[in-house]
Formats: C-alpha cells, structure tokens, sequence
C-alpha cells in the first residue's frame, strides 16, 4: 500500500491573514516553534510565511541604536504579512504519494509543503520533521 501525504500530514494548523501585520508574528513563531505559516483567504492558501521571509524582514532594518526597538515595533506594526509572505508556494494535494512529495522537499529545498484541495482550500501542511517522524516510525516497525 503506497502511503500518501494524508497519512503524515498536520491537519490543525495555524494559519495568517494577508492583513495581518507583523508586530508579534516573529515572537510567536519563535515561542511555538513555528516556522511555517500558511496565508489563507476564506480559507484558500494564498501565501505562506516562513522564518525566511521573517528574517529577511527583521535583516533589511537599517536603524541601529537604543531606538531601534521602537522603530521595529513601529515598523512590524504598519508592515502587514501580505508584503513578507512567499507567494506563489508549491502545494500538495492528501492523496499525493509520500515519495513524491518528499522528492518535492529536497528537489526545492523546502522545508514544507501546504496541503490543499484541488479548489486551493488548505487541508493541512507537511513538514521535514513529518516526514522525519514517519521514517523514525518505520524504523521501529522494521
């Protein structure tokens, strides 16, 4: 029996909004180990926010100095994730085949892939550590 995306995807993700602005969203990532989020809009992905894009976000500050705490926080709060976010983002659909869509992981060097319905509706998200767990899991059973 082929093992498909379903299989090892996570199901319960936390999702962002375009219009969401980026004031907490790095501490949040950092705080639930997150370092993918999907953008969604009624439900369909549009985006995805990595760590990546945070750090190219937090990199491009230019001020330094004892203000630069408050110009970030300015900054964060007027910069929304519609400009940071990755557009355009590689999915996959549940019934996908596990090899493939790891094939898709380290062909691209990506670190995930969404998972979605053909209507472009967010299903879930799979991740390296995922598939990391699955292959522990097969490990075990030998």
């Amino acid at each position: 029996m082929t093992r498909t995306v379903e299989d090892i995807m996570t199901r319960a993700v936390v999702t962002l909004r375009e219009e969401d602005n980026m004031l907490a969203i790095a501490e949040g990532m950092h705080a639930y180990g997150l370092r993918h989020i999907p953008v969604v809009d009624n439900g369909k992905l549009v985006g995805l926010l990595t760590h990546r894009d945070v750090l190219r976000f937090k990199d491009s500050e230019y001020t330094r100095g004892r203000a630069r705490d408050a110009i970030e926080d300015r900054r964060s709060e007027q910069t929304f994730v519609a400009s940071v976010m990755t557009r355009d983002v590689q999915t996959v659909r549940p019934e996908t085949p596990l090899a493939e869509a790891a094939q898709q992981l380290v062909n691209h060097k990506f670190g995930c892939l969404p998972v979605t319905s053909a209507d472009g509706t967010l299903q879930g998200i799979v991740t390296e550590h995922d598939f990391l767990k699955a292959f522990v899991d097969h490990l075990k059973a030998g």
